[in-house]
């Protein structure tokens, strides 16, 4: 019998909560299986969608307070003091927030390390055990389908996901918050059933009991705001609690309060008093706007542009609040309960009106705490009381299912939806990004130098900088702590007098660390910036400094660690440079200092100042090889153009602060410093004694690139092919190789990077190879992995090295596609029968070979017939080109005018330099009054494309000057280096030199008279 009414009691209780179920309803085994197949999918789509780049971000301040207080010892988590320090002295402060998130931590540190993902997968964790606990409540206070539908909420909060990843306590005071509401209501609903049955109280109520009291302790213990939820769960128990037997469920509550009056006490007499900075007091609206915005679509999109969907929760919002209440004021019937309600003061069927005091109390009382001190700063404060508000949307949707199928569905539909966008939203749009600290430290720690000194600002974030930035410089934390204006301004007088550059590391999360931002505004009054850097902030301003502690305008000469002169035009002499800081290696910055100065014959541009040089100037730094491969390069204004060379005092020396990135993976060796100067426009020749100006690059110098003391990390590496192959021991990590369209005579680069597993004995060589679309082999290369000055056999284990290796389209190449690919060179692989199936050795699982893209070569339609010329003129450049003549319609021009030029050549060799053609339009005095210099055919067929015995037909517009007198003029024609700046020689028959210049006809220029 008394099992007969459990059961009884049991369906009574699913029904009276707002399930319109027959009475002898229960769920079909079917049903069964997939409500719970669902909620195990919703779960997993939880976890799933959190764990996706859960350890991409950059910790933010917040944060770096959790892993502070993580890595304290236990009695120091436990006393909730934070010692901050600014490397001078300590000042012990009070957190705001008690210890148990923070002592979970502790044990999650010591056990996984301190990553970003570790310190984030509490958070996560806690956020997925929400899931199936909205799922419990909501079926225990409704029905299955409420229950289901809290969980997909659940699943899919774009809230949620935000807080699940921050290293911070409100997932799971947002966890311990619903159980703690959850376990009470069970409490409650069985003491109802053993009043109802006449059973004797079960063992199991002890066992709810001490759950709801470690529960409701674990959440004052991670929050002290959870008391709020406190405040809901006593409106909760005075509202349901029977008349018999009453003193059984008061012990629970009893234990609570015990342990909930020492922690709150504490936790209050520690609170800063006054106003905290960021809570201010919040009008009644905009506190509701703000929570039904936040738990709709979180804090990762802009409100006005999902205003529909914001509506949609709201409008369903207000029919699950007006369901609940609806349901809860009904009065039950002997129908519907099938049971006698004589002995019950508060019906259970009441009992669903707890969700919307779950989602209420709290929230009017922390507006109503605000009249007394304001409390809240943002949604992670009120978090806790999301699951209320999940399931009373649950409720709604439930309701408006049994009524309008096809509006629930469009409703759940566009929820779903935004949610959607929501989180797309947060893991791409960068705007939600989290401070980027991790950007912030590798810039310092990659341009910060032995010698420099690093100023943290404010000093509360030293945990941060300790986390990214940290690279064994010494520090100091500015403004100091507790301490005088006068105080901060003596350790800055002192850093300035002791070190020659002054790096300020700022991040203002917590603004009222340095209100004024003292230090920076001190250093831009008493120093010299060279260099400052912006990164990615959510809310704050994180930015890195540098300064120099004098001027960079130097008085007398310096001695000069590698003296030289370069005369860039007369524009700006180079007297040399200095190297400073850490050797270099691959992936890491040469710093050097570059010694200028303006000639006082140098006059002033247009609009620059006596005295000053007047024109903005660019310096270009490479770093190459023996071969001229590029390895490293360099281009900006000096001093990183805060200090730009129009402004430079003439007939003063000026010390430039340089950085040079050399290229992660360079092989160890010597390469030669390469230098360039150049305006907006073109770069500057270097002149000497001869007058006439010589090539415009400068060797400055040589460098040794040293091994680095680990190899870099992958993500680091400019792969455009990700490929991981094994050749034995010799592992490729990818390469660089540019698809696409190539002419005969291009060069096709190959750039891969490569990774020993284990010492080499033996240094490895390759076949690099282009291969037709016939299996035919057009070009071969034997390469070493990192070229012949490094070979393998001398790379340390582990270390990660650079090639660079390039084939040459054959000029005769056929028109098609082309594969390009290596093929390990062993005896027992085939070397030259030109066979595809050779390109990728015995098998391409075989470790031997690997196809790494193709590329197609464009046919050059070529002429080797000599057309009608109207003009022939024959001269041979260098022994490589031959002028053939020339077509020039007419004699007379007016200035202004367009004159039509056509050069017909003739290649004599096959040539790897690309030839610049000149046009010169002069006078009798050999003052130029047209010009035309340009690669042949308009730069569509240079030099390098031309193959022996071709004839190119190549035209020219060159524009008389408007200003041009009338006269006698002189077409002047011939073919230059353009990098070298040197003309090719015009020879006579015996082969000699005679001139660098061929003079065509003249021609007239008639001005028109007035």
């Amino acid at each position: 019998m008394s099992d007969m009414v459990e059961s009884s009691v049991d369906r009574t209780t699913e029904r009276s909560g707002g399930s319109d179920v027959s009475p002898a309803s229960s769920l079909r085994p079917s049903r069964e299986w997939l409500y719970r197949a669902l909620l195990l999918l919703f779960i997993a789509l939880a976890f799933a969608r959190g764990v996706y780049g859960l350890g991409s971000q950059s910790l933010w301040w917040d944060e770096s307070l959790s892993l502070l207080r993580a890595n304290y010892n236990l009695p120091l988590v436990l006393s909730n003091e934070i010692v901050l320090t600014d490397a001078v002295r300590q000042v012990i402060t009070f957190d705001n927030h008690p210890p148990l998130y923070f002592l979970l931590l502790h044990f999650v540190v010591k056990l996984a390390g301190q990553s970003e993902f570790a310190l984030r997968f509490p958070s996560l964790a806690f956020s997925v055990l929400t899931v199936p606990l909205l799922y419990a409540i909501g079926k225990h206070l409704f029905e299955r389908r409420v229950g289901l539908l809290a969980a997909l909420f659940g699943a899919i909060s774009p809230l949620y996901l935000w807080y699940s990843h921050e290293a911070r306590m409100y997932t799971m005071l947002t966890f311990w918050g619903l159980l703690s509401f959850y376990i009470l209501l069970r409490i409650l609903t069985s003491n109802v059933k053993r009043q109802t049955s006449n059973l004797q109280p079960p063992t199991s109520n002890l066992q709810l009991t001490i759950l709801y009291v470690l529960s409701s302790a674990a959440m004052l213990a991670t929050h002290y705001l959870s008391f709020l939820i406190l405040l809901a769960e006593l409106v909760v128990f005075l509202l349901f609690l029977p008349k018999a037997r009453w003193q059984r469920i008061v012990i629970p509550v009893i234990g609570v309060v015990l342990i909930a009056a020492p922690i709150l006490y504490y936790g209050f007499s520690i609170l800063p008093k006054g106003e905290m900075a960021g809570f201010r007091f919040i009008p009644l609206l905009e506190l509701l706007r703000d929570v039904s915005d936040s738990f709709s679509l979180g804090i990762s999109v802009k409100a006005k542009q999902v205003l529909a969907v914001h509506w949609v929760f709201r409008c369903v919002l207000l029919i699950g609040a007006g369901t609940t209440a609806w349901r809860s004021f009904r009065r039950p019937t002997t129908s519907n309960l099938q049971l006698p309600t004589s002995n019950i003061q508060y019906p259970i069927s009441n009992q669903p009106l707890a969700a919307l005091i779950y989602l209420l109390v709290p929230t009017f009382s922390i507006y109503l705490l605000s009249y007394v001190r304001p409390a809240y700063m943002n949604i992670r404060h009120l978090i806790m009381v999301s699951p209320a508000f999940y399931l009373v949307l649950a409720v709604g949707l439930a309701a408006i299912k049994r009524k309008w199928p096809l509006v629930f569905a469009s409703c759940l539909a566009l929820m779903v939806a935004g949610s959607a966008h929501s989180t797309q939203q947060y893991f791409h749009n960068e705007k939600y990004t989290k401070d980027d600290h991790r950007a912030w430290g590798e810039y310092l720690k990659a341009h910060a130098q032995p010698g420099d000194v690093i100023v943290v600002d404010p000093p509360h974030t030293f945990q941060v900088y300790d986390y990214y930035a940290d690279a064994g410089l010494p520090w100091t934390g500015l403004p100091r702590l507790a301490s005088p204006e006068e105080d901060t301004i003596s350790a800055l007088e002192e850093l300035v007098a002791e070190y020659d550059r002054i790096w300020l590391a700022l991040s203002h999360t917590p603004p009222w660390g340095d209100p004024e931002f003292l230090p920076k505004t001190w250093l831009e009054e008493n120093a010299f910036l060279v260099d400052e850097r912006s990164f990615h902030s959510y809310a704050s301003l994180v930015q890195a400094f540098c300064f120099l502690s004098s001027p960079p305008v130097l008085d007398t000469p310096p001695e000069v660690q590698h003296p030289m002169e370069a005369n860039f035009e007369d524009k700006l002499l180079f007297l040399g440079y200095d190297f400073k800081g850490r050797p270099a290696a691959g992936g890491q910055f040469v710093h050097l200092n570059l010694y200028w100065k303006a000639p006082p014959s140098s006059p002033p541009k247009l609009g620059g100042k006596e005295g000053e040089l007047g024109e903005d100037y660019g310096v270009s730094l490479r770093l190459l090889d023996g071969e001229n491969r590029l390895w490293g390069q360099a281009d900006r204004a000096p001093l990183n153009g805060h200090y730009p060379t129009s402004q430079w005092p003439t007939g003063q020396i000026v010390k430039d602060d340089y950085e040079l990135l050399i290229d992660a993976g360079t092989p160890p060796g010597w390469y030669r410093l390469e230098m360039v100067v150049h305006n907006s426009s073109q770069q500057l020749a270097v002149v000497g004694e001869d007058p006439n100006p010589q090539a415009g690059t400068v060797d400055i110098g040589t460098l040794q690139v040293g091994r680095p003391s680990s190899p870099p990390a992958m993500a680091s590496l400019p792969l455009e092919h990700h490929q991981v192959m094994d050749f034995g021991d010799l592992r490729l990590l990818g390469y660089d190789f540019t698809e696409g369209s190539y002419r005969p005579g291009d060069w096709v680069w190959v750039r891969p990077y490569w990774q020993v597993t284990h010492k080499l004995v033996d240094d490895y060589s390759f076949y690099f190879r282009l291969v037709d679309e016939h299996k035919r082999l057009w070009a071969e290369e034997v390469i070493q992995p990192a070229g012949d000055g490094y070979p393998t056999s001398f790379w340390a284990e582990g270390e990660i090295v650079k090639g660079q290796h390039a084939l040459r389209i054959p000029l005769d190449a056929p028109g098609g596609d082309y594969y390009v690919g290596i093929v390990l060179s062993e005896p027992e692989i085939p070397q030259s029968s030109g066979l595809l199936a050779d390109l990728f050795g015995s098998s391409p699982s075989a470790g031997h070979a690997l196809d790494m893209g193709k590329i197609h070569v464009t046919q050059i339609e070529r002429e080797f017939e000599v057309p009608t010329i109207q003009h022939p003129h024959q001269a041979n450049f260098g022994g490589l080109v031959e002028l053939l003549g020339y077509d020039l319609e007419r004699t007379g021009f007016s200035p202004g005018e367009v004159v039509p030029l056509t050069l017909y050549w003739r290649a004599l060799e096959q040539m790897d330099t690309s030839y610049t053609v000149f046009t010169h339009f002069i006078d009798e005095d050999n003052h130029i009054w047209g010009q035309q210099d340009s690669l042949p055919q308009e730069g569509m067929h240079p030099t390098t494309l031309w193959i022996t015995g071709e004839v190119v037909t190549d035209r020219y517009s060159i524009i008389i000057d408007p200003n041009a007198p009338s006269g006698r003029y002189i077409i002047e024609i011939g073919l230059y280096d353009a990098e070298e700046r040197v003309r090719l020689p015009v020879l006579n028959e015996d082969g000699k030199s005679v001139d660098d210049r061929v003079l065509l006809r003249k021609v007239w220029v008639i001005a028109e008279t007035e």
